[in-house]
């Protein structure tokens, strides 16, 4: 994901975080940010990036998408 926020990302495919349990259907992505000094910018700031990942999830018409700080 290339965003000028965002250190990495990590999925696992089959991981349901709302139950903990193994779907198929199911998916999680932990996306760590970068440290507070290289993101000093108000639009860098990690409550920004929630709404702005949901934004990006609403577009995804073939499942549910959750983004929380």
């Amino acid at each position: 994901m290339e965003h000028p926020a965002v250190e990495d990302v990590v999925t696992f495919a089959g991981f349901d975080v709302l139950t903990f349990g193994v779907r198929s259907n199911a998916g999680v992505s932990f996306v760590p940010l970068k440290d507070w000094s290289e993101r000093t910018t108000p639009e860098l700031d990690a409550r920004n990036h929630t709404r702005e990942f949901m934004g990006m999830g609403a577009a995804q018409k073939d499942g549910l998408v959750l983004s929380f700080n």
